[in-house]
């Protein structure tokens, strides 16, 4: 069946587009983006810019980028996803960076998958490599909520306790904005910097709970 019209069948295709992706990638890096970034993609180089236009103005590189997809899933309207896992840097001198990506897909009018969106961070080589994830093992179900696998434990709670602790800093001028990782690069680190509430010019009740201006 056409993947524009069927779950499973856009999953599966999606992943096949990922793993034909990350194969075009081994021969050239700047082909394969170029090849496969949607007209108004966007990439983070740090912050995000035009993906096409980067990918268009790189030089080639003699350096090694290869990925894998651990988790993929779809939107309930089954013309985007997104796909995630790791990706290993090997530089043409034989240095390694390890890290994972992140790329959101979108159907063409044509039923191809485009990328929309990528990026990634950067860290530490891990102690076991995570598992491929095979076309021929997914299935689509709509579902209410993210996959668990993405779901930290505790993330709820968690959430809630730093909502709570940054409502309780006093006001002070917004930091800049974090600084974002590159696009499956070794170039640039994930760095973050701790929220502070922007000074509101007026709250907001709530269920009977004021709230700051700034979170509305």
């Amino acid at each position: 069946m056409d993947q524009c019209t069927s779950d499973t069948a856009a999953l599966r295709g999606l992943l096949n587009t990922e793993y034909a992706f990350g194969q075009r990638a081994r021969d050239s890096v700047k082909a394969a983006f170029l090849e496969y970034l949607a007209e108004d993609s966007l990439v983070l180089q740090p912050l995000p810019v035009p993906g096409r236009a980067f990918y268009t103005a790189a030089s080639e590189s003699a350096d090694k980028l290869e990925w894998y997809p651990a988790v993929v899933d779809l939107a309930g309207s089954a013309d985007l996803g997104f796909t995630t896992g790791p990706w290993i840097y090997t530089t043409a001198s034989g240095g390694q960076v390890h890290g994972h990506f992140l790329t959101i897909w979108k159907n063409d009018a044509k039923c191809r998958w485009l990328v929309q969106f990528d990026g990634g961070v950067s860290h530490a080589a891990p102690a076991n490599a995570e598992t491929k994830l095979e076309p021929d093992q997914v299935s689509y179900a709509v579902r209410i909520g993210p996959p668990q696998i993405l779901i930290a434990g505790g993330a709820v709670s968690q959430a809630i306790n730093d909502f709570q602790g940054t409502s309780r800093q006093p006001c002070a001028p917004m930091h800049e904005p974090p600084t974002f990782a590159s696009t499956r690069t070794a170039k640039h680190r994930w760095v973050w910097r701790p929220p502070t509430i922007i000074c509101p010019s007026a709250s907001v009740s709530a269920n009977g709970t004021t709230m700051p201006a700034a979170y509305l």
